[in-house]
């Protein structure tokens, strides 16, 4: 039975570890925050700014990044470089929970 063939609820677990996959080895970094402080952090956010995900989760939001919305700004990387990026921070739910989600890539 292929995923078409499943139930809604399979369907909905499916999609949503397919996404989750996607989104951890996508050429696109995500941050998630909560009260200020990152709480999950994917693969290339780590390439990008040379923290470990351990070193990023629970960092303060404005040690990296110092905007909000969409456009270009500059990435403190942890060796003290500073990355030209694209970027959108958009408002989310994680596990029911809301939070802030900023996705950038280097332009």
């Amino acid at each position: 039975m292929g995923i078409e063939g499943g139930s809604a609820a399979s369907n909905a677990l499916v999609q949503s570890t397919l996404l989750g996959q996607l989104i951890e080895h996508a050429d696109v970094g995500a941050l998630a925050a909560d009260s200020g402080r990152y709480i999950a952090a994917n693969m290339y956010a780590c390439t990008l700014t040379g923290y470990e995900r351990a070193e990023l989760i629970g960092r303060p939001v404005d040690e990296l990044c110092r905007q909000s919305g969409s456009g270009v700004m500059s990435l403190d990387c942890k060796d003290g470089a500073a990355i030209a990026v694209g970027f959108r921070v958009v408002n989310a739910t994680l596990a029911g929970l809301p939070v802030v989600l900023s996705l950038f890539w280097p332009v």
